[in-house]
């Protein structure tokens, strides 16, 4: 009579538990306002904490952003002469010799120009980062430049308004800060770096 053989003993599987995700860093930068020209900014997410109870900025994407040849080209494109416009200059109360009569300068426009030339018509954009500040006659508001889905640099802008003025809305003078921030984000990547080089006469 044959003997059955008997199966070895098996192993029970111990279920292990299951480790929740990492959650993702972020990094902040607080940016103290001790004029209270910036109200405070909403954190993206929750893992975005206001230590100091100040405004916060993320700066995770900030210097991450990598241009292609040829959008450095379109955003450091030589500055002709028939864009440049002139303004007159700040005078000076302290003694020091007078500036120049006027400076030159590139218009916002054409900074949104190249701006569209280098990433896409509505690829970029602006985005307010707090609500704007009035002081002394002056609105302030902070901007960010958005770039694939991302802020990838601020910079404040400001516009000189007078209520009086009927000729500016205060909405006007918004759009005048988005207009400043522009030209300060693009000088940042590049735009109109050789005009400031230039030597022009009277």
């Amino acid at each position: 009579m044959a003997t059955r053989r008997r199966r070895p003993p098996q192993k029970r599987r111990v279920k292990r538990p299951v480790r929740a995700a990492a959650k993702p860093q972020s990094l902040a930068l607080v940016v103290r306002d001790p004029q209270q020209l910036m109200a405070a900014v909403q954190p993206q997410n929750s893992t975005q904490l206001a230590i100091t109870g100040e405004p916060t900025i993320a700066v995770a994407a900030l210097g991450t952003l990598r241009l292609t040849s040829k959008q450095k080209s379109a955003l450091r494109a030589k500055v002709d002469d028939a864009e440049v416009e002139w303004k007159p200059a700040r005078r000076r109360e302290d003694g020091a010799p007078p500036p120049p009569p006027e400076i030159p300068y590139l218009p916002h426009a054409s900074y949104r120009d190249r701006f569209d030339a280098a990433f896409g018509v509505g690829l970029w954009a602006t985005a307010p980062q707090g609500v704007p500040r009035e002081k002394d006659g002056v609105v302030y508001a902070l901007w960010g430049l958005v770039i694939g889905g991302a802020v990838r640099y601020y910079a404040w802008g400001e516009q000189a308004y007078h209520p009086n003025n009927r000729q500016m809305t205060y909405g006007d003078a918004i759009e005048g800060t988005r207009s400043n921030a522009i030209t300060r984000i693009g000088k940042e990547l590049g735009i109109g770096r050789d005009l400031s080089r230039r030597r022009y006469t009277a």
